[in-house]
């Protein structure tokens, strides 16, 4: 019965999810074809966003979190969300006019033996995680230092906020915990405080079910994404297999307790979707993207960085190459003169300090960041190329960049090869300020967040792919968008 009631808690958020994505997507884009894999996907992330909120909700009115309450809210929004799904889909499919035939073709007997290979290395990666998850107790360091660390206090102990040590230990018998991290997100703690709530004790396995769940989504959302480009099975399992079968990812996937494979929903696939949506002028996509990639700040401090390079990439994007380099130029000609006048510190109303001070970059939102240079090529050539966290694909990302000089053809094809190309150069650019020029560059040295932070970004890089390459991949038989 516990195990009963521990799947309803994790699925639940999952179809609510799923129901706002078709939802929203069939009363807001013009198109009636439903692609379930790619919904599924998404709205895995909106729904324990979702889930996040009424937890949070709860615990502000009450203090303590209150199953019944959380998953009665969770059944009264089931039932706009259900209604909006299928009665907007049925309307819509009511008026020939909206809809879009799409061709088929059947495979080739080849091709069966293909996706059937690939459906099986898929599965066999997936088991063996599944496994992992469920046979082996919390083991990463930051797992149960950190993120399971505050989900087990407050389920033993009760909510209640995390202070400062210092501050603790002035008042050592306050209801209050401590830790060295008091003041990080919570996002992944209190998912898994909601999963030992729905189990009904504490499981040092079972409470990793939902990062297993969130890297099953993304696997569902690029293979549904990859379909609604122009994919046919073959090639769309293939990406799918693609990211399943990095390392790092299976290592992510198995050894449950980092937040890191939530910001690969909400951040990777929240540029997944914004390179879909500026690529084929969607804008339901675009939105989506934007707002994945917010929630993503709730889930790590960098995901508020991840945040503003998703607005520079539509903010070039809609401005164009000659206007964002012109733009590039007067900022770049503001911030000499700024440095000139001594004017490179400034506090703003409500925002705080933004500027340079001292040799500390000051953001909002984010806080002090001290300035210093680090050279760490060397360990991002080893990271990436020569060890076997990432196997081959920064490989076949330099590949593809390249090819993206050699396959321009129509304005659509130079437009998504755009798409893709500043959707890299922002993440490369991001790396490059972050490692080479702040003292988070340490830690590339220690080879550790080098590879974490690119982790987040793994599924827009795999989709990148999708989009250079796609057509050479699409067969004139298989254009168009086929529902799954």
């Amino acid at each position: 019965m516990d195990l009963l009631r521990l799947a309803c808690s994790l699925l639940l958020p999952w179809f609510l999810g799923y129901l706002i994505v078709r939802g929203s997507q069939s009363s807001l884009a013009n198109s009636v074809s439903s692609n379930h894999c790619r919904n599924l996907g998404f709205g895995f992330f909106i729904g324990y966003f979702l889930l996040y909120l009424l937890i949070r909700f709860n615990l502000t009115i009450s203090g303590e979190l209150q199953y019944g309450l959380v998953i009665g809210l969770l059944c009264l929004l089931l039932l706009p969300s259900a209604w909006l799904a299928f009665n907007t889909q049925k309307r819509k499919a009511a008026n020939p006019g909206l809809i879009s035939l799409h061709q088929t073709c059947s495979p080739s007997r080849l091709q069966q033996w293909a996706i059937f290979a690939l459906l099986l290395m898929i599965a066999l990666h997936w088991a063996f995680a599944l496994m992992e998850t469920l046979l082996r107790p919390l083991f990463p360091w930051d797992a149960f230092t950190t993120w399971s660390y505050a989900a087990k206090a407050w389920f033993y102990g009760g909510y209640s906020e995390f202070i400062p040590p210092e501050e603790w230990l002035r008042n050592p018998d306050a209801s209050q915990f401590t830790s060295h991290v008091h003041q990080y997100p919570i996002f992944s703690s209190l998912v898994q405080l909601w999963t030992a709530t729905s189990l009904g004790r504490w499981s040092e396995t079972l409470i990793n079910l939902p990062s297993f769940l969130a890297g099953t989504a993304i696997g569902l959302a690029l293979y549904g994404e990859s379909r609604a480009q122009g994919l046919s099975t073959l090639p769309a399992l293939l990406i799918c297999y693609l990211f399943f079968s990095i390392p790092l990812v299976n290592t992510h996937l198995s050894l449950g307790g980092y937040a890191d494979i939530w910001l690969a929903g909400y951040t990777g696939l929240g540029f997944v979707a914004l390179i879909s949506g500026v690529a084929k002028g969607e804008r339901f996509t675009i939105m989506l993207g934007l707002a994945l990639t917010g929630f993503g700040a709730l889930v790590k401090f960098e995901g508020a960085v991840w945040f503003l390079t998703a607005l520079a990439f539509l903010s070039f994007h809609w401005m164009g190459l000659k206007r964002s380099t012109l733009l590039l130029l007067v900022a770049s000609a503001l911030a000499g003169g700024a440095y000139l006048f001594n004017l490179t510190l400034i506090e703003l109303p409500i925002i705080g300090l933004v500027g340079v001070s001292e040799g500390n970059l000051y953001l909002p939102g984010i806080g002090l960041i001290k300035l210093q240079y680090h050279n760490v090529w060397e360990p991002y050539l080893q990271n990436f190329f020569m060890l076997g966290s990432w196997n081959l694909l920064w490989s076949a990302l330099l590949l593809s960049v390249l090819g993206c000089f050699f396959f321009q053809g129509e304005t659509r094809t130079r437009r998504e090869h755009g798409a893709a190309l500043l959707f890299l150069f922002l993440f490369v650019t991001s790396q490059f300020v972050i490692f080479f020029l702040t003292d988070q560059g340490r830690w590339a040295e220690k080879f550790t967040s080098i590879n974490r932070l690119p982790l987040q970004f793994t599924p827009a890089l795999v989709f990148t792919l999708v989009i250079i390459w796609k057509s050479k991949l699409i067969t004139p038989q298989s254009q168009g968008r086929e529902d799954e």
